[in-house]
């Protein structure tokens, strides 16, 4: 008797450890890869006042805004490079983001579903988050 409540309690615990839920598979069981899609605001651009936030769209296509802290907020005063859109394509751990003339090539370095770590050609690194 002793033995067959403890192959039931076994039972029992494998069904409910078996039974949880992951946010990070897909519905036949599979890991779900993080992806770009979405809006990540870097957390240190490396320049005091800046803030940099990317937004990556599920048909390829990017926008890069650049704010600046402290400029007057008259509407003849124009930041160079304050938004630029374009192309993204993602090839494993390389990222390449097509700007009209000019593309940019990019090694992922981290890509988790809420962090974001990308090299420039000179391995300077910056960090994203993903907005909410």
């Amino acid at each position: 008797m002793l033995r067959l409540g403890m192959a039931l309690l076994l039972c029992a615990l494998v069904g409910i450890v078996g039974c949880g839920s992951s946010s990070s598979t897909t519905g036949g069981g599979e890991k779900k890869a993080p992806t770009l899609v979405g809006t990540w605001e870097a957390s240190d651009p490396g320049i005091k006042g800046i803030t940099l936030v990317m937004t990556f769209t599920a048909d390829g296509k990017f926008t890069r805004e650049t704010v600046m802290e402290g400029l007057p907020k008259e509407p003849n005063v124009k930041v160079d490079g304050g938004k630029q859109e374009g192309s993204y394509k993602q090839e494993d751990k390389t990222l390449t983001l097509s700007t009209p003339g000019k593309d940019t090539k990019m090694t992922i370095k981290e890509l988790t579903d809420s962090k974001l770590v990308l090299a420039n050609a000179e391995s300077k690194e910056v960090s994203f988050t993903k907005k909410k």
